[in-house]
């Protein structure tokens, strides 16, 4: 005896029973099966399209959330939904459309705080501070919209707001290390050498595995005059993350800076393995080599970054200009300083407390 299908509606109501159970494949199947008899039945198109989204097949949901929509323009949970969507494949402009609707059907404190982190993303900062206010009138405990609301801020060069609106954001959630670490580099730009050690530092009290943070630190201890501190922190970051370029680059910058010259050449070394055309490890590189007389070696590193990296030719011209100084060759170094000083002219004042160009300008 055959067993009769199930009847519409108690198949929805199964697939729904199994859905908020966590049997999610279970619900597929019964769900996909009640589509086949109801295709146009926008709140069916709605659950495999949250089903889909949770078993992580984005393409698959966006599809099923786009087609209820078609069907119910409204339907508040697909806008959230397809805003995430769009947000994770990039489709920005989407994601802002989305979220303008969602804001006209029911706004709330988290869909204003989406849209202001989406036009952060698209670099419009200052639009993006308005949302983030409204996120905050919303719900005055929304940590985060503080935190992007400093991040805009900060990225419009308004440093002492954007410490204010850090600090506001970590009184919501200090336990957020990110808040910290992102105030650290506020005290930073802004001197408050001190304040922003003791920000990374709570920030890998909270994250022990904040490495950006360990390489932050050890720049702190560098700028207060302490190298064999600071690469003390730079290798933490790097025993955590050994492939993180930053901190391997200044490591290489204290050996050079101290002296250590041919110590330095193994971690720009390092950093040219990780990145063979990296513009700054082929420049330092060079100035190392030139220190131990390998002037040759140093004139292919300099040429070599400004065939990689055109916005590095004035530096590289630079310090071609200055080997070719120390070789005792002056007219070629100052036709290389003269075209150094044409494509940047910053290097002219610099290079008037320079040794190295004595006797050039």
């Amino acid at each position: 005896m055959e067993n009769k299908p199930l009847p519409d509606g108690e198949l929805y109501e199964r697939a729904t029973d199994l859905y908020l159970t966590g049997d999610l494949f279970g619900a597929l199947a019964l769900l996909e099966e009640f589509l086949s008899r109801n295709p146009k039945h926008p709140y069916a198109l709605l659950n495999l399209g949250k089903i889909h989204f949770e078993l992580g097949n984005l393409d698959l949901a966006r599809a099923y959330l786009e087609e209820a929509l078609k069907l119910k323009p409204n339907l508040i949970e697909a806008l959230r939904l397809l805003g995430d969507i769009y947000t994770d494949k990039g489709l920005i402009d989407k994601a802002i459309e989305t979220y303008q609707r969602l804001v006209e059907l029911h706004p709330s404190a988290d869909v204003y705080n989406n849209l202001g982190y989406l036009y952060q993303i698209k670099g419009e900062y200052e639009k993006s501070i308005p949302y983030f206010d409204e996120a905050i009138k919303l719900n005055p405990n929304l940590a985060e919209a503080y935190y992007n609301k400093a991040l805009s801020l900060r990225r419009l060069g308004k440093y002492e707001e954007a410490l204010k609106w850090y600090t506001k954001a970590i009184e919501k959630n200090p336990k957020d290390a990110d808040f910290y670490y992102n105030r650290g580099i506020v005290k930073k730009l802004l001197g408050d050498l001190q304040g922003a050690l003791e920000d990374f530092q709570k920030a890998v009290e909270l994250d022990p595995s904040f490495y950006r943070a360990y390489n932050n630190i050890g720049n702190i201890y560098y700028a207060l005059g302490n190298p064999k501190k600071a690469i003390q922190y730079y290798q933490k970051a790097l025993k955590i993350n050994p492939h993180y370029l930053d901190a391997i680059l200044n490591t290489a910058v204290v050996l050079r800076e101290t002296g250590n010259c041919e110590e330095a050449i193994r971690w720009y070394d390092r950093a040219l393995e990780l990145n063979p055309n990296n513009p700054e490890a082929l420049i330092d590189k060079g100035i190392c080599l030139k220190e131990l007389g390998k002037y040759e070696e140093a004139e292919k590193h300099y040429r070599k970054a400004m065939e990689v990296a055109p916005a590095f030719k004035p530096l590289a011209l630079y310090n071609l200009a200055c080997l070719y100084n120390l070789k005792g060759e002056k007219e070629k170094a100052k036709k290389l300083l003269e075209e150094s000083f044409k494509l940047d002219p910053s290097l002219r004042e610099y290079a008037k407390n320079d040794p190295e160009v004595e006797g050039l300008i």
